[in-house]
C-alpha cells in the first residue's frame, strides 16, 4: 500500500518527503524501480531481523508503516 500511495502522489506531482526515496528517484529513470528497490531492501532487513531473533522490532515497524499508509490515504482522499 505504501508503494501505491507513493506512486499516486508522485503521479499527482507531490514531492517525496523521504530523503532516501528522493535520492532513489533522482538516480532512477523509472519511479516504480526507485520506490520498489527500497521496499525489497526493507523486506530483506525484516527477514534478517526475524531470523536473528529481533522479532520485537517488527511489530513496531509495522505500526509505523500502517500510520504512514493511513496518512497517505487520508491525504489522497482529501485532495
Amino acid at each position: 500500500m505504501d508503494t501505491l500511495t507513493t506512486l499516486l502522489f508522485l503521479h499527482r506531482g507531490v514531492h517525496e518527503a523521504n530523503p532516501l526515496i528522493g535520492v532513489a528517484l533522482a538516480t532512477s529513470a523509472d519511479p516504480r524501480t526507485a520506490v520498489g528497490i527500497p521496499k525489497v531492501l526493507a523486506i530483506v532487513l525484516a527477514t534478517v531481523a526475524w531470523y536473528s531473533g529481533r522479532k520485537r522490532l517488527l511489530p513496531k515497524v509495522n505500526v509505523l508503516y500502517s500510520v504512514l499508509v493511513a496518512w497517505n490515504l487520508a491525504a489522497a482522499w482529501a485532495g
